[in-house]
């Protein structure tokens, strides 16, 4: 039974300076440390040999297993030995299943970010939890008619997506466009090829009157032919920056988070794609209702710190 306050360690599984998203560890603990109170998180690397404090709750693998999994096992072993209940929440389905379902039996819960994924791991102790948005970094009041680009995307090129901006070339050719991405191969004036950081891009949302949402063609290790259906958390993360997100058709999901219409524009086909960027840079008291819903939607229910709520319910419940 437990007694007094939940406490837990997030653990981090990449190797120093391997991790490709260190910002989103970075939320996950400020928010922990909200939700749980400052005191009650410690944060570690899972890869190092660690002493695993008694007055412990419980510990969060936060992220992909991939580099862990020699380790994984040997370090469930210590985690019973300290009875801390040790649990996952995955960011990597479903190009990653196939190695969180060999190594499932090792964790009391399971969250995954990927809704598609959770029938694969037939179990009552897998649930799904997407990403979120950080309220201190994606949090901005709207610009209006002072915003520095009409229409924007930050992103790395995939197939679909470079399709998608050759088509729309000559359109954003013709208004304030920015294209940002370190592997961009599409040759225009509206392309930066460079990197940012997360930061960088949720100011770049903020000063857009349009941000394309592009769903992505990518397959890694991914045997069981699943559609991750799910949007990563630049959706959420451009949903506080006070903006209007046009998405394309190929993520319906998105309604589970955002109202079309009212809080994000759903585009079906490449001309209903153009008819609502030229709309909306004409229509600027409908674009600021849409920004500004979407931005209440995302610090009432799609912060790390809602995450984090669920998820201390749920340990709540397993070492009660």
């Amino acid at each position: 039974m437990h007694e007094g306050k939940l406490r837990i360690i997030i653990f981090d599984p990449f190797p120093p300076n391997k991790n490709p998203n260190p910002h989103l560890l970075k939320y996950v603990n400020a928010a922990a440390h909200r939700v749980f109170g400052r005191g009650n998180v410690s944060l570690a690397s899972l890869s190092d040999s660690i002493g695993l404090p008694s007055d412990m709750t419980a510990g969060i693998v936060f992220g992909s297993l991939a580099y862990v999994k020699r380790e994984i096992k040997r370090f469930n072993q210590r985690c019973k030995g300290a009875h801390l209940p040790l649990c996952l929440w995955s960011t990597d389905d479903p190009y990653e299943i196939d190695t969180n379902l060999e190594y499932r039996e090792c964790f009391e819960w399971i969250w995954t970010s990927d809704k598609a994924s959770v029938p694969f791991y037939d179990s009552e102790n897998v649930e799904h939890l997407p990403l979120a948005a950080d309220p201190a970094v994606h949090s901005f009041p709207f610009q209006d008619e002072s915003a520095s680009y009409d229409v924007s995307f930050v992103g790395v090129e995939f197939p679909n997506r470079k399709k998608l901006i050759e088509e729309l070339g000559d359109l954003l050719n013709g208004v304030r466009a920015i294209v940002v991405g370190p592997n961009w191969s599409v040759a225009a004036k509206f392309i930066r090829y460079s990197r940012v950081s997360n930061q960088e891009a949720a100011q770049i949302s903020n000063q857009s009157k349009v941000v394309l949402n592009l769903g992505r063609s990518y397959d890694l290790a991914n045997t069981r032919g699943i559609t991750p259906s799910t949007p990563g958390p630049r959706t959420f993360e451009v949903g506080g920056c006070s903006t209007v997100q046009l998405v394309t058709w190929e993520q319906p999901e998105i309604e589970d988070y955002y109202s079309p219409g009212t809080e994000v524009v759903f585009c079906d086909g490449l001309e209903e794609l153009k008819q609502q960027i030229r709309w909306l840079l004409r229509n600027p008291t409908s674009r600021k209702m849409i920004a500004e819903a979407a931005f209440k939607k995302t610090l009432a229910y799609h912060l790390y710190d809602h995450r984090l709520e669920k998820i201390r319910k749920r340990i709540d419940e397993l070492v009660s």
